[in-house]
């Protein structure tokens, strides 16, 4: 479970990058209770909000898991312990992007050490998100921006021993 929620966590950040979609329908925590608004002109709003946010990692996660190099990491993953993955990435985007979530999880550096993830992994998950943003439609400045945040990420993710 650890090591798919790490590698899991990694990629939420590069999720960031897949913003500008149509918001999906909404989560079940969603439809009992609003979630609180988010700054206005934050990156959260810019992206679409929670269940845009959700929709891209719903699509990313299955190509990551689908790809023959990168499903490794999800070996041995219960349904329960991913679904579980799933919900701490949404939060995490969600809340470094500026929405009102609470990311409950490790540090990137700390999640990551001891897995291994390669320059290669890095490199192959940002063409599954390439993919994701591309279905998105997602284009532009945003993109850059969201480029750049994830570039700073990277350090903590690839190679910690």
């Amino acid at each position: 479970m650890m090591r798919a929620l790490s590698i899991c966590i990694a990629c939420a950040a590069m999720l960031l990058l897949a913003g500008g979609a149509e918001a999906q329908t909404p989560t079940q925590s969603q439809t009992q209770t609003e979630m609180p608004a988010a700054p206005e002109g934050s990156l959260y709003q810019r992206v679409g909000g929670y269940d845009t946010i959700a929709a891209m990692v719903d699509d990313f996660f299955a190509r990551m898991t689908a790809d023959e190099q990168l499903k490794r990491l999800f070996v041995n993953v219960s349904d329960p312990d991913f679904r579980r993955v799933r919900q701490l990435t949404v939060d995490f985007i969600c809340e470094k992007s500026g929405g009102p979530c609470f990311y409950t999880g490790r540090s990137m550096a700390e999640s990551h050490k001891g897995l291994g993830i390669t320059d290669d992994d890095w490199n192959r998950a940002g063409v599954h998100m390439g993919e994701t943003l591309d279905m998105l439609g997602v284009q532009g400045e945003l993109r850059e921006e969201l480029g750049g945040f994830i570039s700073g990420l990277r350090d903590d993710i690839v190679g910690q021993q």
